[in-house]
């Protein structure tokens, strides 16, 4: 009898099983299921996902191009809902530097969060965190030397898209 519901669910939905079909599924539980353990980041706190995308159909009709098994789906803006305009297909990394608790840091009219700044300065992430938790000042947290002696008076950095290619290059001198 199992096996019966089974094949008729596969065929009612071949991409059932597939990693897009657990994104999707995923994404529904967190925002409707108040007895999944990330509930309060979701659903708890207003996030929904658009009526369209209750169908598996509707989502992958919308979310189809791009998608590559290694990527994650992702939220632009963290306070708003699940929706074609609102939801793209990014890397792990681009995902964790997207989560809503990361705080951003600007300098020189650049923003980004204490991981990115971390990876951009040769640096890691806990020694910026401790810098910053001991009073520094943001300026100093990020510029001043580092372990190595070296000075960080300029930071060159590259924009890149989700699979490596360069899209703009900036020194930012302080």
């Amino acid at each position: 009898m199992n096996h019966e519901k089974t094949i008729k669910r596969i065929n009612a939905n071949p991409l059932s099983g597939t990693r897009q079909y657990r994104s999707w599924s995923s994404m529904k539980e967190r925002c409707n299921n108040p007895n999944t353990k990330c509930f309060s980041r979701y659903g708890g706190r207003g996030i929904k996902v658009c009526n369209s995308w209750n169908s598996f159909h509707n989502f992958w009709k919308d979310m189809e191009e791009g998608y590559v098994d290694t990527l994650k789906l992702d939220r632009i803006d963290n306070e708003k809902g699940y929706s074609k305009k609102n939801c793209r297909w990014v890397t792990h990394k681009e995902n964790c530097n997207n989560k809503g608790n990361h705080r951003s840091i600007t300098l020189g009219g650049v923003t980004k969060n204490i991981t990115q700044w971390a990876e951009m300065l040769g640096e890691k992430p806990q020694t910026l965190i401790k810098r910053i938790k001991r009073g520094w000042s943001i300026k100093d947290a990020l510029l001043l030397p580092n372990l190595r002696g070296q000075r960080n008076d300029c930071i060159c950095f590259s924009i890149k898209s989700h699979n490596g290619i360069v899209l703009s290059e900036l020194k930012l001198c302080i």
